[in-house]
């Protein structure tokens, strides 16, 4: 039963953190290039670390010619030496370990990488969505503006009112209209931001729906964590592998030589020489000023490394606390609006009838019909707030 409650809820997890991970068919081709020539080079990074204990085989002619010696002699050489350690006290086994280390680290900066140009592409289109509802709530505020001119204007030719009042209403208009120019731009340049990431249209974008994950979820499956537990044991290797190079290394070397002597004036062959050969070399530093210094580097850059992660924890649940708090007061301010709804409702209800028994104008049901709108609004608009929030979790979820 347990079991099949765990296999439940990792399927419930996956559904609400694969629409994240799809969106990386949004990228434009270009950064999505960009991420694959990334992962390429490092792959080859990668193998290049892993396999520096390799030494090189070396291969040399020469052609040398001695004319002063008598009878003149013209010399060919061919060799072939190869120096290879083949035991350094855990030093090749350390440089492979460190050298895979170092790729876990690299793929998953990539990864991070990934997820926050989805998470900006993702982000931006909410916002971009979010500043379409607030242009259309400004609109509605610009039309009450209008109508408390228009009123103020008449009490004032009426002589009910002093020109202040006027002045601060027409002000107010003027600030609704300012407001919407400062959303067009604002939208303009979230426009930009969205064609530098995406080929695609913003406004054929539909960001996925977030469900909030547990804390301890967000903690185990945090690509930040993951990157820093890596490094961890990258800087283990690299410390362990320091501390090799000053143990014994045991080298194999083998060498071959094929050497010809000639007279060349005289066509014949003065000498032939062929030999190789293969030994065992046992070699160990005898002393290094540097070595208490290096290691002692290598000691402190791993408890770095350890310290960072602690901090990293701390950090990350830290947001999610954050993040808690946020959706809680969304979750309040909803709340708020919502009531403000159904008081916008009865009272639009019974402007209605006051219209329709004279006592009240048209201008009274606009204002009315408006402010309804605009809460009913801000509730769409709240629900944006929250989907940037559980984006904020989600794009720190590793696959």
């Amino acid at each position: 039963m347990k079991i099949l409650l765990t296999l439940i809820f990792s399927l419930f997890f996956s559904f609400f953190l694969s629409p994240l991970l799809a969106q990386n068919e949004l990228l434009s081709s270009l950064k999505n290039r960009e991420i694959d020539l990334e992962k390429e080079k490092l792959k080859e990074e990668s193998s290049k670390l892993s396999t520096d204990w390799v030494e090189r085989v070396f291969i040399s002619y020469s052609d040398l010619r001695n004319r002063d010696s008598s009878p003149a002699q013209e010399s060919r050489i061919f060799k072939i030496s190869l120096s290879q350690p083949i035991f350094k006290s855990g030093g090749i086994y350390y440089g492979i370990k460190y050298a895979s280390a170092t790729k876990e680290v690299g793929l998953k900066l990539i990864e991070k990488k990934e997820r926050e140009l989805i998470k900006t592409l993702l982000s931006t289109t909410l916002n971009f969505k979010k500043i379409d509802l607030e242009i259309k709530k400004a609109k509605l505020l610009l039309e009450n503006a209008k109508i408390d001119v228009e009123r103020k204007e008449e009490h004032f030719l009426a002589g009910l009112i002093d020109g202040n009042i006027l002045d601060n209403a027409i002000v107010d208009k003027n600030s609704a209209e300012m407001a919407i120019l400062e959303l067009e731009k604002s939208k303009e340049n979230l426009l930009e931001v969205f064609s530098n990431l995406s080929d695609k249209k913003i406004e054929e974008i539909e960001p996925p729906k977030f469900e909030l994950v547990e804390m301890d979820r967000f903690i185990n499956k945090n690509i930040e964590l993951a990157v820093a537990k890596d490094e961890i044991e990258q800087k283990r290797y690299k410390r362990a592998g320091i501390i090799t190079t000053f143990l014994p290394t045991i080298s194999l070397n083998a060498e071959y030589i094929n050497q010809r002597v000639e007279n060349p004036f005289r066509g014949s062959q003065a000498g032939k020489n062929e030999y190789s050969t293969v030994g065992l070399v046992f070699s160990m530093p005898l002393f290094d000023i540097n070595i208490k210094n290096r290691i002692e580097i290598s000691n402190i850059e791993y408890l770095q490394a350890s310290l960072a992660l602690n901090q990293k924890k701390e950090e990350e649940r830290n947001l999610y606390k954050k993040s808690l708090n946020k959706l809680e007061i969304i979750k309040k301010k909803k709340e708020i609006s919502e009531e403000n709804i159904k008081k916008y409702s009865s009272l639009l209800k019974s402007t209605k009838d006051r219209v329709e028994a004279g006592e009240s104008t048209i201008y009274d049901l606009s204002v009315m019909r408006n402010s309804k709108e605009q809460k009913e609004l801000e509730l769409e608009i709240f629900d944006i707030d929250r989907d940037l929030i559980l984006l904020d979790i989600y794009a720190k979820i590793k696959s």
